[in-house]
Parts: structure tokens; sequence; C-alpha cells
């Protein structure tokens, strides 16, 4: 299940933080995106071997950016089966459909950013998990964020000008 709501919340936290539009993508991870295909095709193909060599073939057209054409494929698949079977391939083919904009992989890919999530998965679990969960750690909410918040600082090499504006907030 895709969380909707993150499309909504992050682009206004971005802006607020002055992260130049122009330099965002708003990409869904492109391993995910195949599961997706994988999910689809074992709805739509009840022999094996044709399932994947259409997910191979699928997988390429997304990779390559041809994404209309994956949205028409998906939608002559849904429309040919009948009853449940139908409603299920719609609904997985929502996934692709309601956002084609968000696999734009040949464009990442040149420049030489990851098609998929992660290094920012990595990341969170470095920054966040590490950090704030083991043994004995116990946080209270606005304790945690302000741990959260100087863990960030430090991951991105930003350290020493926060601890300065801690230092010198008071004395202006």
């Amino acid at each position: 299940m895709v969380a909707r709501w993150i499309w909504n919340k992050i682009p206004p936290l971005l802006e607020q933080l002055g992260v130049p539009t122009h330099k965002l993508f708003h990409l869904l991870d492109f391993y995910h995106a195949v599961e997706h295909l994988q999910d689809f095709a074992k709805l739509a193909f009840s022999d094996q071997h044709t399932s994947q060599d259409w997910v191979k073939k699928s997988r390429s057209r997304l990779k390559r950016g041809h994404i209309e054409t994956l949205i028409s494929t998906l939608q002559q698949l849904a429309n040919s089966a009948k009853g449940k079977k139908r409603e299920a391939l719609t609904q997985a083919l929502d996934y692709f459909a309601r956002q084609p904009q968000r696999f734009d992989y040949p464009t990442v890919a040149k420049r030489h950013l990851p098609i998929g999530s992660g290094s920012i998965e990595s990341l969170i679990r470095q920054v966040v998990h590490l950090k704030l969960k083991g043994n004995g750690k116990f946080w209270l909410p606005q304790q945690a964020e302000i741990i959260l918040h100087g863990r960030c600082q430090w991951a991105a090499g930003h350290w020493p000008d926060f601890a300065n504006s801690i230092l010198t907030a008071g004395l202006s």
C-alpha cells in the first residue's frame, strides 16, 4: 500500500527548508514498482512462465520511461478480465495510472541518482533507529525530536553551524 499522505506532507517541508523545487524528483521506488507489476501479473496470468515473461518486458518498459504504454497494456489486461479478477486488476492498475509522473526513471538515472529507495532507507536506519532505539533507551517525544534533529544535522555535515547557532542564540 502506498502512503498517499506523504506526497502532501513532504513538499511543504522541503520548501520550508529552502530546498529548490527544480532539484526535486517525486519518484516511486523502481523495485517496489516492479513488485506491483509482479502482483499484477500473478492476477492476470495463470501460467507462471507467461507471467514472468510479461513482468520482464514490463519492467524494461518501466525503466525506459514508457509508462503510458505500460498503463495502456495494464488497462487492456484489466478490461479483458471478468468479475472479481477484473476488479482486482483495476485496483492494481491504479498504482500506476493515478501517478504516472512518479515513474520518470530515465531522467533520474541520467543525473546518476538512485531509482530505488535503499539509500534513503539506510540513512533512516543509521540516523533514527541506531541512535534513538535500543536497549535502555527511552525518550519522551519532545526529547526524541531534539535528538533526531541534532543527529540529522550531524549526518548532513551541518553540525558545526548547528552547534554554533545554539551557542550564540542568546547573545544577540
